[in-house]
Formats: structure tokens, C-alpha cells, sequence
């Protein structure tokens, strides 16, 4: 009987784990969609709407990024031009150009977009650079991909006046119409000025941990479209 009862209890054990486990991915999966509720209500996703003629529910912000919850479905990390699938698509409002970030940092950009799927463009690929800022100065350069390691990224044309330290934040811009400001991308690790060059090369390690993507979260810049038009009629001077 002893023996019976302790079989027992380790089959009804090893179900309660088995059950706990099914349970803790619907639990991550409700907390990544509340993060990204939450996400839309922060400052860096409204802006200013200091205008006197319209005034929306008594409020000086008006939201300007939307956060669409996305699981990952396909990944590659050790290529030298990396994608990821995502479980969203064009009957969830994804477009190509959207933003991908995660809880920790930056993903990509959305590429092509099916009815219930999209494909990204890592942002662990040559094909991809974004705006991004020393978080402490405000000074914006470019970030790319190292090529090498999934952690390793380059920030170039921040003129060498600026003062800067290894362990310093980098940050999104917002200077582009995908990305909001503000998002984190990693820290300084190490930096150097080439002979006769007035610009840095700065190694970035990337906050966002590509081998381990779960859930992301796609970016809706609401007035993406109005600003490209304005920006599209500035003179093209190369």
C-alpha cells in the first residue's frame, strides 16, 4: 500500500509539473500583452499636443505608437544576414517598416507581411542600421551589427568632443519614423579614434539577448505616413 501510494503521488506529481508548465506560457503570453498596453501609455509613446483648437479627453498627449504582441516562431542567429518569423500579420495591422523590440531592447524591422505571419529583418544583419543616441549626451550616430557575435554592435559619427565612458547607455533616437525614442540598445564596451579621423568607433554589447526571443512587440507609429509625406517633399540633395 505504501509502495502503491508513493507511485501515486510521483504520476500525480509529474502532472502537476507538466500542467505548471503549460501554464506558466499562457501566463508569459498575457504578461507580454500587458506590457504592451503598458507600453502605450508611457510618455516616450505620446507626444506634445500643445495645440488650443483640439484637445482629446482633456489630455496635453496624444498617443503616437500602438504595441502589437507577437510571438517568435523562427529565428537565426549565426548567419550574416539574420531573420526572424513572427505569428502576426497584415489582419493584425502589421505592415512592412514597423519597428520590433522586445523587453530588453532592439529586434528589427519588418519586412514582408502574409494574412497571419510576418518575416523581420534581425537586426543581426548588414542590411540594417537605426539611429541611435548616447542616452547621457543626446549625441546620435549610427549603430550596425558587428557581424560577429549576436551581442556585438558598432556606433559610428559621434564627433571625438564628445565626452564619453565605457558603460555609457545607448539609446534610440526617434530621429526615424520607426523606432521610438528612448528605447535602450546596450552600453558602451569599448571605444577608440583612428589616425586622422575626428569621429569614434564605439563597441556597443547589444541589451536584447537574439538567442532567447520569446515574445516581441511590433511598433505602429501612428503618424508614420504624414511624416514621411512631409519629409519625402525636402529637397534630395546628394
Amino acid at each position: 500500500m505504501s509502495s502503491a501510494n508513493s507511485f501515486a503521488g510521483s504520476i500525480y506529481g509529474a502532472v502537476d509539473e507538466i500542467t505548471e508548465y503549460f501554464s506558466l506560457k499562457q501566463v508569459n503570453k498575457t504578461l507580454a500583452e500587458e506590457n504592451a498596453m503598458l507600453r502605450a501609455k508611457i510618455i516616450d509613446s505620446v507626444m506634445i499636443n500643445d495645440t488650443v483648437k483640439v484637445r482629446v479627453s482633456d489630455s496635453i498627449f496624444k498617443q503616437r505608437y500602438e504595441y502589437i504582441t507577437a510571438k517568435v516562431i523562427s529565428n537565426t542567429t549565426k548567419k550574416q544576414k539574420n531573420y526572424i518569423t513572427l505569428n502576426k500579420g497584415r489582419k493584425d495591422g502589421v505592415t512592412p517598416n514597423m519597428a520590433v523590440i522586445s523587453s530588453s531592447g532592439i529586434v528589427g524591422v519588418v519586412k514582408n507581411v502574409s494574412e497571419n505571419f510576418c518575416s523581420i529583418v534581425s537586426f543581426l544583419n548588414n542590411e540594417i542600421e537605426i539611429s541611435a543616441k548616447i542616452k547621457k549626451t543626446g549625441h546620435a550616430g549610427t549603430l550596425q551589427w558587428s557581424g560577429k557575435g549576436s551581442r556585438e554592435a558598432i556606433l559610428r559619427d559621434i564627433s571625438t568632443y564628445v565626452k564619453i565612458n565605457k558603460g555609457d547607455s545607448i539609446i534610440t533616437s526617434g530621429y526615424s519614423s520607426e523606432f521610438p525614442e528612448g528605447i535602450l540598445v546596450g552600453i558602451i564596451s569599448d571605444f577608440e579614434i583612428n589616425a586622422g579621423e575626428n569621429f569614434y568607433t564605439i563597441d556597443v554589447e547589444l541589451t536584447s539577448d537574439f538567442s532567447n526571443l520569446s515574445y516581441v512587440y511590433i511598433v505602429r507609429n501612428l503618424y508614420k505616413e504624414e511624416q514621411e509625406t512631409l519629409e519625402s517633399k525636402l529637397p534630395n540633395e546628394n
